[in-house]
Order: C-alpha cells, then sequence, then structure tokens
C-alpha cells in the first residue's frame, strides 16, 4: 500500500513508470529519490527503512507490483523477516490493587472509628504508574453531662508519574504501536547494535532511549481536621464551636536531560511547579429550639471567619555543563580578596 502511494505521487508529477518505480523504491531505502538533487541515489536518513536494516525491491515496475522486503547483511544483524515488537516493549499486564483496614468501637461516652487504605495502579503503559495513601480517624468524647468533644482528621497523598497520552504522535504508545509500519522501526542500529538515538523520520523518536532522558512526578498531599466543641447549657439552647483546618499541597517535577530532544537547546531542564492551598475556619453557633404544643421557635445566631492563603511556586532550572559549574566554585572561593572586593 505504501509502495503504491508514493509511486502514484510521483506519476502524479509526470514521471515515467520506471522513474516512478526507482524514486519510490529509493525513498524506501533511504536514498535520495529526488532526480534534481546533487545526492539523487545516495544515503539518506531522513526517511525510509533502509536505515533499520531492510531492503525493498519489485520485480517490475508498474504500481501494483509485489514489493520483496529483505535484510541488509552489511551490518551486526539482518533483520531479514525480522520485526520489532514493540507492544512487548511498551506495554505489560496492568495491575491494580487496593487495601483497607479499619478499627471501629463505641462506650457509652466514647466514639471512635479509623480507617488507613493503600491503592496501587500500574497501567498498561510501562512509564505510567499511580500510587496514594490515605488514612481518617473520627472520635466523639463526651465530658460530663453537657459538653461533647469531636474530631475528625483526614490525610492522603498521591503520587502519579508517566506519560501525557496526548493526541501526538510522538508521545503517545498506543497511536505509535497501531502504525502499521512501527514494527519495521527498531530501537537499535543494525549496523552498530548500539541504540538508536535519531528521529524515525516523521513520526517519532525511539522511547526505549529516551525513557531513560527524561521523568515526571505529580504529587498531591492534603491534610484536614475538624476539631469541634458542643454545649447543651439547656434541652433548647446549645453551644457549637467549630474549628477546621485544610492544606492542600501539589508538587509537579519535570526533567529533560542534555541527551533527550526537549532539553538539548539549554543543556537539560528542570521544571518545579509547587502551589500550596491553606484553609482555616472558626465558627461559633448558637442554637435555640423551643414548642409550644404545636408551635415551634427556632433561633440561631453566630459568627464564622475564614482565612485561605495560597502559594504558587513555578521555578524553571537550565542544567549547566559541569565544568562551568566548578569554574564557578573556584572563581568564588579561591578569588583574591583585591578582585573579590573590586568584582562587588
Amino acid at each position: 500500500m505504501l509502495y503504491s502511494i508514493l509511486y502514484d505521487s510521483r506519476i502524479a508529477s509526470g514521471q515515467t513508470a520506471e522513474q516512478a518505480n526507482k524514486n519510490t523504491l529509493n525513498r524506501l531505502n533511504s536514498l535520495e529519490w529526488n532526480p534534481n538533487s546533487a545526492n539523487y541515489g545516495k544515503p539518506n536518513p531522513a526517511y525510509g527503512f533502509g536505515i533499520h536494516g531492510y531492503q525493498f525491491s519489485t520485480d517490475g515496475t508498474s504500481q501494483w507490483e509485489n514489493v520483496h522486503i529483505s535484510g541488509k547483511t552489511d551490518g551486526m544483524e539482518n533483520r531479514d523477516g525480522k520485526y520489532y515488537d514493540w507492544n512487548k516493549a511498551l506495554f505489560r499486564t496492568g495491575i491494580f490493587n487496593t487495601n483497607d483496614i479499619s478499627v471501629s468501637g463505641a462506650t457509652e461516652k466514647t466514639n471512635y472509628y479509623a480507617s488507613l487504605n493503600y491503592t496501587q495502579d500500574k497501567s498498561r503503559i510501562i512509564e505510567n504508574n499511580f500510587d496514594r495513601i490515605n488514612g481518617r480517624v473520627n472520635l466523639t468524647q463526651k465530658i460530663g453531662k453537657y459538653l461533647e468533644f469531636g474530631s475528625n482528621i483526614n490525610y492522603a497523598k498521591n503520587k502519579l508519574i508517566g506519560m501525557n497520552d496526548t493526541r501526538n504522535t510522538g508521545t503517545n504508545y498506543l497511536y505509535q504501536t497501531r502504525n502499521l509500519l512501527w514494527q519495521m522501526y527498531w530501537p537499535t542500529d543494525y549496523k552498530t547494535g548500539k541504540e538508536y538515538t535519531a528521529r524515525y523520520g516523521s513520526l517519532a523518536y525511539n522511547p526505549l532511549y529516551y525513557n531513560k532522558e527524561w521523568e515526571n512526578s505529580s504529587k498531591t498531599s492534603k491534610i484536614s481536621a475538624i476539631e469541634s466543641l458542643t454545649l447543651k447549657l439547656l434541652p433548647e439552647l446549645t453551644l457549637k464551636t467549630i474549628f477546621s483546618y485544610d492544606n492542600t499541597e501539589v508538587k509537579d517535577h519535570i526533567y529533560y536531560s542534555a541527551k533527550h530532544y526537549n532539553g538539548m537547546a539549554d543543556n537539560g531542564r528542570v521544571t518545579e511547579v509547587s502551589t500550596s492551598i491553606e484553609k482555616l475556619v472558626s465558627s461559633t453557633t448558637a442554637n435555640y429550639n423551643k414548642s409550644f404544643g404545636l408551635h415551634n421557635l427556632s433561633l440561631l445566631a453566630g459568627f464564622e471567619a475564614e482565612k485561605t492563603p495560597q502559594i504558587l511556586f513555578v521555578p524553571q532550572v537550565k542544567i549547566f555543563p559541569l565544568h562551568l559549574f566548578i569554574q564557578s566554585l573556584l572563581l568564588v572561593f579561591w578569588m583574591p580578596p583585591h578582585i573579590q572586593k573590586a568584582s562587588t
């Protein structure tokens, strides 16, 4: 199919059947296919499958020729009849695991409940992992006849690492592996056996190599506490004071090494984003309820105060070469005193 499409475009440009056949095979074999180029017929690693150890040929010159694919013999590996299994390399059996434990009990004056949960999700994509741990403690305690204390504390922490599964072919493993030609791209160079670092034509880069040259994570921690005191002055009159605290912190991290195509221009790059939201609420209410036969009287009065500061921190750091970093340290610590004074 690919041969037919490329061939048809050559015919549409006015080439003869022989020219269309030759130029189409040149493109598939990673050779310069443009007859107007000074490098016509010479190796061109920008496209084709010759760079991955395959040789394409046909018996004739028509558009519907059967295409023979064989392995080249000028490298360390002959890939004749071999194709790379990217599904096996990039995917795995997904595992979801959750564990719960809880304890509860009560007496005439005390009521309590505590729970702990751990969840782990390893998705089918090898780079994606999610972990979550959360716990809760609830307690109510009667103090004497009229006073009751209540406490509710919650804590949760999440960690997510892995890919952003966008529709970009270069970063979406599912899109890549569903491409019918993807199995002809290899993570190693057939000539040298070393990892392949160049771009696969216009499709993507070798994910097995570049997965080692970047990392990212998103961590979220949340803690909340609600403390209350309830005073029953009269059967009809209740005073209640509540203090609540809520803190949520999100930390996002992404790193590209100097070898990664997203970090080459900056010699490596690290971006840290931290957001912290804290909420404090204090409220006091008085509630009066009285019944007079079929008539009810209800009164509610109180006040509430709230404070919600938010902190956002977004630094981006470029990684300097080690030798420049050492030179900077030497200038700071071993610079003669008179030069230090002059420079300041």
